[in-house]
């Protein structure tokens, strides 16, 4: 449907105009690579004012010699120019590939309006899973880098002007002075998109070291001189209905490393690091427990660097193997605890003995969580995005108190084995491995019906241990209850 409309849509500007291509340029770092190396490109829009249409999108083929497709990217229009970079895979054979670069507009024309780029991929050793012994190469063939080769590159002057011709002079020798034989080859470029130490490619490890007073392991915040700083909004459906929960995480995939940042009606702000090549950046909901985001809209990616990573924002999932990452870094950041906000109301004692409240809504099984280590983080990662469910659908779980019917909004009572406690924070603190389950009631009905004239919540949150017995701490606790709950996030409002 969508490729339809798409069609239809040029089709109508070839109806009505004299349409013309978009005129590309593609400035590609070097003429040959090896297995393991990084491609830098920038792709510029030539007479763009002559275009009727001007494609914010261009999209990177990857061929191999028989011109079979190996990979492609979709990489954002910046003014008038793109950038795009890709490290080759170690074990590619060698011969001859081409880098195309294309908008959709230029597919319409007869031929299609492609620009391509030829280049030549040395052969390596072929490990596959770590960079090639470069002292051993098929056809006796150099490349100059990690070998110990000096080379001494000098243009004929500094500055020159449109039209001139670029003479240099290139001198290579070996460690002992001795020349050095060997086909060299020179390119000129855009030094704005070359990153300013380009043998140099820093990982977040390295970028940590290096800014440790700005930046720790688990919470990455580079100041604006050492990143680069990208400002949008989110939304939670796709008719631009913004995000209404708190946090939003940045999960830089190359890297594996995961940022965080508050959110106020779905605005955001990212101070991404100074990584060298592509980085592709996934904007995350509250957890991994949540759906992916819809839309995200890039508002303003401020360069501090002279040069501009090309950055992909997408909505996507956490996968499994990213969770346990991703829960220790909210663990560091959120703490249920915050959520506690509702000053506490004395309700009268009530003697000691196990409460039932009916069957379960809902029973989670700690053994299939065994990646959270407290009571607090399951709150915080699981129960805190789940809407309990009753006969009226969605249910909002809020306490009101029977004495001046005064609701405490979004709040809820706690039990640990059946036994009612005075104080939320107790159940924070049992030992996670002495947990067996943990059961939210949401009926309403089935709970005011044991305690009409004392509790009216809506929702309970039962602990079971593996022991089944109240735990010895909490049993010397007076039960003059404290009304102290836990609170959704914002999209979570009282009931009408």
């Amino acid at each position: 449907m969508v490729q339809t409309l798409i069609s239809l849509f040029f089709l109508q500007l070839f109806q009505t105009g004299n349409p013309v291509p978009e005129k590309l340029y593609a400035q590609v770092s070097q003429p040959f690579y090896t297995g393991g190396d990084i491609i830098w490109s920038k792709v510029y829009f030539l007479d763009t004012d002559s275009s009727e249409i001007q494609s914010r999108v261009v999209y990177v083929e990857l061929l191999d010699p028989s011109g079979k497709l190996i990979h492609q990217e979709r990489i954002q229009r910046m003014e008038n120019y793109a950038n795009w970079s890709y490290q080759l895979p170690f074990d590619l054979p060698g011969g001859i590939y081409v880098l195309r670069f294309f908008t959709l507009w230029n597919l319409n024309f007869e031929p299609p309006q492609v620009y391509d780029y030829p280049f030549e991929l040395l052969v390596g050793n072929g490990t596959g899973s770590a960079p090639p012994d470069y002292s051993k190469w098929e056809n006796n063939r150099m490349v100059v880098g990690p070998l110990p080769v000096q080379i001494n590159l000098q243009p004929e002057k500094d500055v020159y002007q449109k039209g001139e011709t670029i003479r240099v002079y290139l001198e290579a020798s070996a460690d002992m002075g001795s020349p050095v034989q060997g086909n060299f080859s020179a390119a000129v470029t855009d030094a704005a998109w070359i990153p300013p130490i380009y043998a140099t490619r820093p990982n977040f490890q390295t970028c940590l070291n290096r800014y440790e007073k700005t930046a720790s392991i688990y919470q990455a915040r580079f100041s604006p001189e050492t990143g680069l700083r990208v400002e949008g909004k989110a939304y939670q459906t796709e008719d631009g209905t913004l995000l209404e929960t708190n946090y939003l995480s940045l999960h830089l995939v190359e890297h594996n490393n995961y940022l965080q940042e508050p959110t106020e009606d779905g605005a955001f702000v990212f101070d991404l690091p100074a990584f060298y090549g592509t980085q592709n950046a996934q904007i995350h909901n509250l957890n991994p427990y949540q759906s992916p985001l819809p839309k995200v809209e890039i508002i303003e990616a401020a360069d501090y660097l002279n040069f501009d990573p090309n950055i992909q924002l997408e909505a996507a999932i956490v996968d499994s193997t990213a969770r346990n990452r991703y829960l220790f870094l909210m663990r560091k950041q959120r703490k249920f605890r915050e959520l506690f906000n509702q000053a506490p109301t004395e309700i009268r004692e009530l003697p000691k003995q196990k409460i039932a409240f009916g069957t379960p809504s809902k029973t989670y099984d700690m053994a299939d969580f065994e990646q959270l280590i407290s009571v607090e983080e399951f709150l915080n990662e699981v129960v805190l995005t789940a809407r309990l469910k009753g006969k009226e659908g969605d249910r909002k779980v809020f306490l009101q108190s029977s004495d001046d019917y005064r609701r405490y909004s979004q709040s809820a009572w706690f039990q640990v084995d059946g036994f009612l406690i005075s104080d939320a924070s107790y159940a924070m603190n049992i030992p996670f491995g002495s947990v067996k389950s943990i059961e939210i009631y949401s009926d309403k009905e089935r709970i005011v019906a044991h305690f009409p004239s004392i509790l009216a919540a809506f929702g309970v949150i039962g602990i079971k241990t593996r022991e089944g017995t109240l735990p010895a701490g909490l049993q010397d606790v007076s039960n003059r209850f404290n009304v102290m709950g836990y609170h959704f996030p914002y999209e979570f409002q009282d009931p009408p």
